[in-house]
């Protein structure tokens, strides 16, 4: 409520000196736009999660929330995080089947190295170079469709410089896949005893358990977000994911692999249920 409170008396700070000045709050979640939606003119949030429908339910519930204030324009103002399992590509494609406005996490690259996102996000180096080529084409297309002129001359920053981060853990090459994203998550589920032992996604270890913690989060992140999973199906989630991380920290492999197993057959079963598949 105190964050609210600061909040709130900042936007009637902001009409008062800038009337004409358009102003949005970005939640975190959209149902949280309700503490301010009669304040502003834009409604935003931070749709995260890997599944188109993870999308679809962030958005469901920012239209709620509009149509209760004269309908009011929706905006997701941060997502996008190709090593949280969010491609670009992807994320922007669903963004266009909800006719969502959106504003990308981190397009640019800071300079910090020890900036913890770098590593995760970003597209473009200061220097007008780009890391991640097919992503920046997402974004080209998207731009073109509202009209604006993109360059098209884009020069892909050499992977092997110190300076150019990989989408940690994904695209490592090092026991794990080189492109993992929405699909692919889906795919690793549904065929989970096909999949896992066999080459990208070989049996978990020292050098792989951090690509093996993002899905495990992010699946089970993405269907809580959706409201979709039952208190049972969280506990047990959550249990498991502490015994995976306690045994990761202790290089306990075997341990690690029966919690992660368990957790895939958890999401499975609730992906079913709410109809989550690559036939969509």
């Amino acid at each position: 409520q105190t964050v609210s409170d600061w909040v709130r008396h900042y936007l009637g700070l902001i009409k008062r000196e800038a009337p004409q000045q358009l102003t949005t709050v970005g939640w975190a979640f959209a149902r949280e736009n309700e503490r301010t939606a009669d304040l502003v003119d834009v409604l935003s949030f931070h749709p995260y999660g890997v599944f188109r429908e993870t999308l679809q339910s962030w958005v469901g519930a920012a239209r709620t929330v509009s149509a209760n204030h004269s309908n009011k324009p929706i905006l997701a103002n941060e997502f996008g995080c190709p090593g949280c399992l969010q491609r670009y590509e992807d994320i922007m494609l669903y963004a266009r089947e909800l006719n969502l406005g959106f504003m990308l996490f981190q397009g640019v690259i800071g300079d910090d190295p020890n900036h913890p996102f770098s590593y995760q996000a970003g597209l473009f180096y200061r220097d007008g170079t780009v890391r991640d080529l097919v992503g920046v084409r997402a974004v080209e297309a998207a731009s073109q469709l509202q009209g604006v002129k993109t360059w098209g001359n884009y020069q892909v920053h050499a992977p092997d410089l110190p300076d150019h981060p990989p989408y940690y853990p994904v695209g490592t090459g090092i026991d794990s896949p080189l492109e993992f994203g929405s699909p692919e998550v889906v795919d690793l589920v549904h065929n989970w005893t096909a999949r896992y032992g066999n080459a990208p996604y070989v049996p978990i270890g020292g050098t792989n358990h951090g690509f093996y913690k993002e899905f495990l989060f992010w699946t089970v992140a993405s269907l809580g977000f959706m409201g979709v999973v039952t208190q049972a199906e969280e506990q047990a989630t959550r249990r498991h994911y502490a015994a995976f991380l306690s045994a990761v920290a202790t290089s306990d492999w075997p341990t690690a692999e029966s919690n992660m197993i368990t957790i895939v057959q958890l999401a499975e079963i609730i992906m079913r249920r709410v109809g989550i598949s690559l036939n969509q």
